[in-house]
């Protein structure tokens, strides 16, 4: 079984140039004998709400 790598990125962040390396990057990974897969992140839909610091998410202890 190979190792796997899965490279996670922002498509919208800095000057939004990564778009045009994925398919590099995958295919150096997979030479260098990895399973490479990509992920793309996206935005959330809505912001999350702000809680005071130290306060956990419900359900969190």
């Amino acid at each position: 079984m190979r190792p796997r790598a899965r490279l996670i990125y922002n498509p919208t962040s800095g000057n939004e140039g990564m778009r045009r390396y994925v398919a590099d990057i995958l295919d150096v990974l997979e030479q260098a004998g990895y399973e490479a897969s990509a992920f793309q992140t996206t935005a959330e839909p809505f912001p999350r709400k702000k809680r005071p610091a130290g306060q956990l998410r419900p359900g969190l202890r």
